[in-house]
């Protein structure tokens, strides 16, 4: 069917209201099949635009611009192309000085906020302000004009004449559309760190590690990093002292003494009859020794057990311990003894004084420093 003002206003109004044009007989009620504008999304408007253009500004959604207009040849003197001004260097770049502003965006609907733009300050609203020469053309004017944000274009069925001189004063929408955005769930936990959803780079997903607003991190129970349960670690990582020195013997030997640095010395001699000097063994700190005594066999052992200089080990030092032991025929038998503080960096020397008894005999001695 051939256009006419009738089949062209009903499409339009049905469209409109999200219905198809099949039939110039059919009203709105009996259209069954659906249909609407088109809408890309690289067309919608993905961030909120705030009403007061201060704060949209401060935003960084929208942009004042005092945009140049020229004649559009085509519309028999009746339209005017807003674009980019020479000079401008805003958001889009100096290369778009002189563009047609809807290759690049569209201007902010005056809906958001309708009282006249203010440029500069920022205080008005987003209603368009056309100048001819610099003198404001009001919208009450007799030229009638309209203006539209999408395409950027002022259009009169009256006379404008505006000519080379016209000027509209607007702000453009330079935030984020539907087709940069970044979706995210529905609702989301409060401090907790997004994470891609998929690799499309457009969705995000919840997480439960969170950021509190002292940028303290908070891992979910059993999560770990890296493999490693950051929660057994730090339990671990606690027990170590602040600010711990590990040239510090203060600090260290607490625990070195209790975990590394536990040595037993053993003797063990087997004869019958020895009067003898044996092995010195070194003792690197001041430390407490406990002594362990076996004698078995059958016999007598008479033995002490001397301290001596580290600068003289081969001569005669003090004795520690003195013992008279006799050797249960049966079995072991063991003397515990606690000895008081040995001299730092000691030489200990075992010194058997007799044996007596038909033997074999068999002395063993354990010394035990906890240092």
């Amino acid at each position: 069917m051939a256009f006419n003002d009738t089949n062209e206003s009903k499409s339009s109004f049905k469209k409109l209201n999200a219905k198809a044009h099949t039939d110039n007989n059919k009203g709105l009620p009996n259209e069954a099949r659906a249909s609407g504008p088109l809408l890309l999304a690289s067309e919608i408007i993905a961030q909120t635009i705030n009403s007061t253009p201060a704060t949209a500004v401060s935003d960084g959604t929208v942009e004042a611009v005092i945009a140049e207009l020229s004649l559009d040849v085509t519309s028999n003197n009746h339209a005017w192309i807003a674009k980019f001004p020479v000079g401008y260097t805003g958001f889009f770049g100096a290369g778009a000085a002189g563009d047609d502003i809807s290759t690049h965006t569209f201007a902010v609907p005056r809906r958001i906020n309708d009282t006249d733009t203010v440029i500069p300050g920022d205080t008005g609203g987003y209603r368009p302000v056309l100048y001819d020469n610099g003198v404001k053309v009001p919208e009450t004017a007799a030229q009638d004009w309209f203006w539209d944000p999408v395409s950027s274009v002022v259009t009169s069925e009256g006379d404008l004449a505006l000519g080379s001189t016209g000027t509209i004063e607007i702000y453009v929408y330079i935030g984020s559309k539907l087709d940069a955005a970044i979706l995210g769930p529905a609702s989301s936990t409060d401090n907790a760190i997004a994470r891609f959803d998929l690799a499309t780079g457009k969705l995000i997903q919840n997480s439960g590690v969170t950021i509190s607003d002292t940028d303290n991190i908070v891992l979910p129970a059993s999560a770990t990093v890296d493999g490693r349960d950051v929660s057994v670690d730090g339990t671990k990582l606690d027990g170590i002292e602040a600010g711990a020195d590990v040239t510090d013997s203060v600090n260290v030997n607490a625990v070195i003494s209790a975990k590394f640095r536990r040595h037993s010395f053993i003797w063990y001699i087997e004869s019958p009859a020895i009067t003898d000097d044996f092995p010195a063994r070194y003792i690197h700190d001041a430390a407490t020794i406990t002594s362990v005594v076996y004698v078995t066999g059958a016999g007598t052992a008479d033995f002490n057990i001397e301290k001596r200089s580290k600068l003289t080990p081969d001569v005669a030092g003090t004795n520690i311990w003195t013992l008279d032991k006799t050797a249960n025929t049966t079995g072991a038998e063991s003397t515990t003894f606690d000895s008081a503080s040995v001299a730092a960096q000691s030489w200990l020397m075992m010194d058997i004084s007799a044996v007596t008894g038909a033997g074999p005999l068999w002395v063993a001695v354990v010394l035990t420093t906890d240092l």
